[in-house]
């Protein structure tokens, strides 16, 4: 069952990559979802505790209000000190949207110090830091025993055929004619 449906194509293939590797979150303690906004990838978490950090308030609640089991912590990623580590660790969408140019190499090294040892990192990076994909490879590259890297871009167009698409790139493997993302499945904390 896909556990979220959307109309953007792109933003479906992400879904299917987090369905797909939030079974790395079976049998794992603390589930942390960096810039949860409404907590929507809460379905993917199979840990026992699962604590959602993001900067707007009233996104938290709505996601608590759907989650109530779930853990809200109002405050900004760079305020590691707020939440505890976790062993398998979601961060998506923000570096997509909120961290360019000279913040991302820095901001990507606090987020890996709050994985555990042994740990998994769930993270994408948009456009605006594809300049930067080589540094931000390396340093998951130094801290992870594991890492697997999948450039994706299908579309951004509204289209209710979104899932198809996204499906049949998936299913694939097919390369993307222009790379607008790129996911990164970091294992094995160290």
């Amino acid at each position: 069952m896909i556990y979220r449906l959307t109309n953007r194509p792109t933003q479906q293939y992400l879904f299917f990559l987090l369905q797909r590797d939030g079974a790395l979150s079976k049998g794992r303690e603390i589930g942390l979802d960096l810039g949860c906004n409404r907590m929507q990838n809460r379905p993917v978490f199979h840990t026992g505790r699962y604590v959602g950090v993001d900067v707007d308030a009233v996104a938290l609640r709505n996601g608590q209000s759907k989650y109530p089991e779930a853990e809200a912590i109002h405050a900004r990623i760079e305020a590691g000190e707020q939440f505890p580590d976790g062993d398998f660790v979601v961060c998506v969408q923000v570096f997509a949207k909120h961290f360019v140019f000279d913040k991302a190499v820095p901001a990507l090294v606090q987020v890996c110090n709050k994985v555990r040892k042994g740990g998994v990192l769930l993270i994408n990076f948009g456009t605006k830091n594809m300049e930067q994909i080589p540094e931000l490879r390396a340093v998951l590259a130094e801290r992870f025993a594991a890492v697997e890297e999948v450039p994706y871009g299908i579309s951004q167009k509204t289209t209710y055929f979104a899932p198809l698409i996204a499906a049949f790139d998936f299913f694939t493997r097919a390369r993307p004619r222009a790379v607008q993302k790129v996911y990164f499945r970091a294992v094995g904390r160290r």
